[in-house]
């Protein structure tokens, strides 16, 4: 059996930070509510299709939170708006070629 702690549902994986920004400091959005958008609210706020962010995501175009042990995907607004300008660009994962057998 694994020793490792239960994750709390009030924990959330971070997969993309902006530089210079507190990752544990939530954001606020309109309305003075903080939290983080769901793809719909991103959809609505880049006038795109759900299934365009979805897609975007998958191929990790588009900044994403992936809840722990759920399927759910958040998004931080501050980094959608930064998407949106342009300032924000994917990281660069190295390609990994297979060893080549020897005969």
């Amino acid at each position: 059996m694994d020793n490792a702690p239960p994750v709390s549902d009030e924990d959330t994986t971070r997969v993309f930070v902006l530089p210079g920004t507190d990752a544990r400091e939530p954001r606020s959005r309109a309305g003075g509510r903080s939290g983080l958008w769901r793809p719909e609210d991103v959809a609505r706020f880049l006038q795109v299709s759900r299934s365009w962010v979805y897609q975007k995501t998958e191929s990790g175009l588009l900044p994403v939170i992936r809840m722990p042990g759920s399927s759910l995907l958040r998004f931080e607004p501050d980094t959608i708006r930064a998407f949106a300008r342009g300032d924000w660009i994917p990281a660069k994962i190295p390609t990994v070629h297979p060893a080549k057998r020897r005969k």
